[in-house]
């Protein structure tokens, strides 16, 4: 008789239970993706705490209603977080308390692209509670007890505008099953009522309009698989607006399911990040219910990561930087160009032997000595070293170049009075020439272009010890159009 009873009560109790499960509570609030969502515990770097109720009217006394109280905190610089939710569902006679302790890990939490996993353990017990009567037969309160795990994928990108940002997650809150730990004279009927599967998909977007205007959607699905039950799936599109440098905010939504409901609300956001909200579904088949949430927010958040820097030796206003910080600034000009087609990218290091500071360059100490290439030198091992070598890149070839003024065949009126010795070149890019080079030797333009070339390359090995195996080709170009006597390039090519 008993069990009779208690079937008709519960089958009826049964579509004001399933209207109001503890997830459900979330749909109106699905602006907030870290409600329900173990994955996102303390993924902004700041402490959350949300309060929250949940009502329906049905025109019949014990009408569905909810309360939560949720929290979300960071730890470990923000690789780790841990919240934790506290529901009580009560929907006629049938009470509901689910308590869910929830661990995040935020995979690269300083990215604009923020990949995190979580995991939740939840607690639920579903209690019926009789009117008091006198009949033994309806005495007690039949209950459910019930403890699984959940998992959750989390996506989170920043948009780099001002807060915007793209956030997106899949959870299953109980997974990968429901482990039973009713009491032995639990009512078995209640185990029906108890969501067996449930698969959560969430998107929210924050997106800038204007200056303190910012357009928030979000969609969100829930799929709950009840066993011996039926199978409810709930789709919630909702559009808003956030102005006035997001003090206030306006929601409307539409959620279907086994009804569809239209639900709007209003904001109000003060301090940093806290809220409070309050939403409302007008009359429907499922009557009229109201939702309301508060938001409180603590701590400093992520800072935004800086705008992604371009390599040094690829952006042409920091290599000009790294030469007026060695103080060489305006000795020695450099430049970059691209091939798009071979992928190498050209960083010139040039400087001029001008026409109104001749200089007589018998010997080849001489010559170097005129030049603070020490400095030079010391500014491209830096740049190989910190920036081209951590950039996964290589030189693999340097160029010196002598642009020449005269033709190249012309007498410098140079005399060389050093130690011998033979150099190979290209002449002006085209042929490839050996000299051997004799003390008191009168030198060509060509040949003295390609002795400076000879000693700068010996120096520049010796002192740059990280490019001593690297490729080197000599350059002598005959060229009218420059300003000064010669131009002198080191070129390194990148790759």
């Amino acid at each position: 008789m008993r069990h009779s009873i208690l079937s008709i009560i519960l089958f009826l109790a049964g579509s004001t239970l399933l209207s109001a499960q503890p997830s459900e509570i979330y749909s109106p609030l699905s602006h907030r993706y870290v409600l329900d969502n173990p994955a996102a515990m303390g993924l902004d770097g700041r402490h959350h705490l949300f309060l929250g109720a949940y009502r329906k009217w049905f025109n019949l006394e014990d009408a569905p209603q909810s309360f939560f109280v949720s929290s979300a905190h960071p730890f470990f610089n923000r690789s780790l977080g841990i919240g934790g939710t506290a529901v009580f569902d009560q929907a006629g006679l049938v009470n509901t308390l689910r308590l869910n302790l929830n661990a995040s890990v935020h995979l690269n939490p300083e990215s604009r692209h923020r990949f995190s996993v979580g995991a939740s353990a939840r607690y639920q017990n579903l209690s019926f509670g009789l009117p008091n009567v006198e009949d033994p037969l309806l005495a007690g309160e039949p209950s459910s007890s019930n403890v699984n795990l959940g998992v959750g994928l989390n996506y989170n990108a920043d948009l780099g505008k001002d807060n915007s940002f793209f956030n997106l997650y899949v959870a299953l809150p109980q997974f990968p099953a429901t482990l039973d730990i009713s009491p032995a004279n639990a009512n078995a009927m209640l185990a029906e009522y108890n969501i067996a599967n449930t698969l959560l998909i969430q998107s929210n977007l924050k997106y800038r309009v204007s200056d303190g205007n910012y357009f928030i959607p979000s969609i969100r699905y829930q799929g709950m698989f009840a066993a011996n039950s039926c199978n409810c799936q709930l789709v919630d599109l909702g559009l808003g607006m956030s102005f006035l440098d997001e003090t206030f905010s306006v929601r409307l939504g539409v959620r279907t399911g086994r009804a569809s409901l239209v639900y709007g609300g209003v904001g109000y956001h003060f301090g940093r990040g806290s809220s409070v909200n309050l939403f409302v579904e007008p009359g429907g088949p499922l009557g009229s219910s109201a939702a309301f949430d508060a938001e409180l927010v603590f701590g400093e958040g992520i800072k935004p990561p800086p705008p992604p820097q371009m390599a040094c030796w690829k952006d042409q206003a920091c290599l000009k930087q790294r030469l007026a910080d060695a103080g060489i600034g305006e000795r020695f000009d450099v430049s970059r160009t691209t091939n798009e087609q071979s992928d190498f990218t050209f960083v010139t290091f040039s400087f001029a032997e001008r026409i109104d500071a001749y200089i007589n360059y018998f010997e080849h100490e001489d010559f170097l000595s005129r030049f603070p290439l020490p400095k030079l030198f010391d500014a491209i091992e830096s740049l190989n070293l910190e920036d081209i070598k951590k950039q996964k890149a290589e030189v693999v070839q340097v160029t010196f170049r002598v642009k020449v003024k005269n033709p190249l065949e012309d007498n410098s009126y140079e005399l060389y009075t050093g130690a011998p010795f033979t150099m190979k070149y290209w002449q002006s890019g085209a042929m490839q020439k050996t000299e051997n080079i004799r003390p008191n030797q009168e030198l060509t333009e060509s040949q003295l272009a390609g002795a400076k070339l000879h000693f700068l390359a010996e120096r520049f090995r010796a002192d740059i010890p990280s490019l001593k195996e690297v490729n080197v080709r000599r350059e002598v170009v005959y060229d009218p159009s420059i300003a000064d006597n010669r131009e002198l390039e080191v070129v390194l090519v990148v790759k």
